[in-house]
């Protein structure tokens, strides 16, 4: 009987409104959340309440993404309240037991998906796939998607088919890591992402399919790109006639250890342009500042890895025939980091480890040294253009380490003291 009773008190939950059982269930969630849910019968509310969870999805693993759909078909409301899935892929992994399956399930279940990124060839290829050949419209709502796929995840030289695209009107921003791909249209049949304002592509191969991507995007403002030289790349764009002139914000970032690249004399055909992010590799020569003089340039930042010097700065900024739109210059090429310490409350050992490890010194050199810093800034303040970044803040960085490094080595002398004092007692 006894048993019976308290079977009979478990239920009453379940007697309760429906919105009454929810505003109580909220209110508990608000405070805890329940790792799984009371019983069956409630894990449809279960998975509502904890929405937020369930918003943002990454699989750090592709291989478990079938583990992934198998949850999917048993609660299908995880996959309605998905908004953004991620399936990233570290070392590049060569990916050949997910059943080919898995991916048109898992994107089929994600109806109100706005943020998408797939890295490894065989599930950009299957949601490729799936778009061509999936229902339509097959994500209404994306807006951001990033395809990732290597060379060494294939056997054999590839190029991917992109057509499938046209059936996501609503993507605004889009990133392409592939070796090349290619738009097989069939007779009649347009291809065009009126959405899309920001593309970034990294492409080593053949180029047709990126000025056909461009071309078909009339909203297009911000383009960003990656790898292998970006000069040859953008060169070799406006040579195929890409319509580029809609372009405000250009970003061009070659690899680290790749050879140094200039300016396109061909860039002073984007009349629109008044950002322009320079990126590692890039090194100026007057050629090159004659081009960026030629801009209606507004923001210019020289980031982390770029070889333009403080000089060519502040020739850009206060030379002749300096751009009159210039507001902002941003330059990151010289760093510095002071982490912050209590030293009168350090202990020994705290003292010594920021002594090892608590700051980074600024690398001035020929080209980034200290003293042509502060010409820039001067000529900066001349100019009235706001200077900011990385190595504007490097030298009074310096100075704060400085300082810093002797009130610490001074702390450190006191605890020396203290223990010789202690031993001769």
């Amino acid at each position: 009987m006894n048993r019976m009773s308290r079977a009979h008190q478990q239920s009453r939950l379940l007697r309760l409104p429906a919105e009454l059982l929810e505003l109580v269930l909220r209110d508990v969630y608000d405070h805890e959340p329940l790792p799984v849910p009371l019983c069956r019968k409630l894990l449809s509310l279960h998975d509502r309440l904890l929405s937020r969870r369930h918003a943002k999805v990454k699989i750090d693993h592709p291989y478990t993404i079938s583990a992934f759909c198998l949850s999917l078909a048993l609660r299908p409301t995880i996959g309605e309240l998905c908004q953004s899935f991620k399936v990233a892929n570290p070392g590049r992994r060569l990916l050949g037991m997910i059943p080919p399956s898995d991916p048109w399930n898992v994107f089929s279940a994600l109806p109100n998906l706005r943020t998408l990124e797939l890295a490894s060839l065989q599930l950009v290829s299957s949601f490729l796939a799936y778009l061509s050949y999936g229902g339509d419209p097959a994500l209404p709502n994306l807006s951001a998607l990033a395809l990732i796929a290597y060379p060494e995840q294939a056997d054999f030289p590839f190029a991917l088919s992109v057509e499938g695209l046209n059936k996501l009107p609503t993507i605004e921003s889009l990133r392409m890591t592939l070796p090349t791909f290619s738009v097989k249209l069939r007779r009649g049949q347009k291809f065009q992402l009126p959405a899309m304002t920001a593309f970034q592509c990294d492409v080593a191969g053949d180029l047709a399919g990126v000025s056909q991507l461009i071309n078909a995007s009339p909203a297009l403002q911000s383009l960003q790109i990656i790898g292998r030289p970006p000069n040859e790349v953008l060169r070799n764009l406006i040579v195929a006639e890409t319509n580029l002139h809609s372009i405000c914000k250009l970003t061009l970032h070659g690899k680290k250890f790749s050879e140094a690249w200039q300016l396109p004399g061909e860039l002073i055909s984007l009349k629109q342009l008044t950002t322009l992010i320079l990126g590692a590799q890039y090194t100026t020569s007057d050629t090159s500042l004659d081009v960026l003089r030629q801009l209606p340039l507004e923001n210019l930042r020289i980031c982390a890895g770029a070889l333009m010097s403080f000089s060519s700065i502040t020739d850009l900024i206060s030379g002749p025939g300096k751009p009159a739109s210039f507001k902002q210059v941003m330059v990151e090429t010289v760093s510095a980091r002071c982490d912050p310490i209590k030293i009168n409350k350090a202990d020994r050992a705290a003292l010594e480890t920021w002594l090892e490890e608590g700051y980074a010194l600024p690398k001035w050199t020929d080209d980034f040294s200290r003293a042509g810093c502060q010409q820039m800034q001067q000529a900066a303040i001349r100019e009235g253009v706001t200077l900011s970044g990385g190595a504007v803040r490097a030298a009074k960085i310096e100075d704060r380490i400085n300082s810093r490094k002797r009130r610490v080595l001074r702390r450190l002398a006191e605890f020396d003291l203290a223990d010789i004092l202690q031993t001769e007692t």
